[in-house]
């Protein structure tokens, strides 16, 4: 969060690539292997997103763990007010830091898209409904049956 926080407003890739790094310098006790592989690579003093990018590429090419997805409430906060086109470039960009494979991202994007609805309707009557639709409708656009799998089994 704090890395989208310090893009003030706007995705700052190096800023996230930062504290990525620092956060993994904590040596904290929930790094997964997928994101210890891939991020191991974001020096906190050098950042390079697209170094980080292509570990990830490079080490877990196949992983479909929860990385990501823990990341994807900071990422619905951030970006409950972007207009959704940006906030889906901003979810796959962030996704690339650890993940590779399409499907992790639109898995990813269908949650933030439901948490941005929730947070953008607080009085809708009906809202964890539509916010399980506006997840459908994410994994639908993308044509992810593996997402729309998970959602169907939630």
């Amino acid at each position: 969060m704090h890395g989208l926080v310090e893009g003030q407003g706007c995705l700052d890739l190096t800023a996230i690539t930062k504290r990525y790094g620092r956060w993994l310098e904590t040596n904290p006790v929930d790094v997964g292997y997928t994101t210890k592989q891939a991020l191991q690579y974001a020096d906190p003093k050098k950042p390079d997103p697209q170094k980080v990018m292509q570990a990830a590429m490079t080490h877990c090419s196949t992983s479909e763990s929860n990385g990501s997805l823990m990341r994807a409430t900071p990422m619905a906060v951030w970006s409950h007010k972007l207009p959704q086109q940006q906030a889906i470039f901003a979810i796959h960009s962030d996704v690339k830091f650890t993940h590779s494979l399409p499907s992790v991202a639109n898995t990813v994007e269908a949650y933030v898209m439901a948490i941005r609805y929730l947070l953008n309707n607080p009085n809708d009557p009906d809202r964890n409904n539509n916010a399980f639709l506006v997840a459908m409708a994410s994994a639908n656009a993308n044509a992810c049956e593996l997402t729309i799998k998970y959602l169907m089994d939630a």
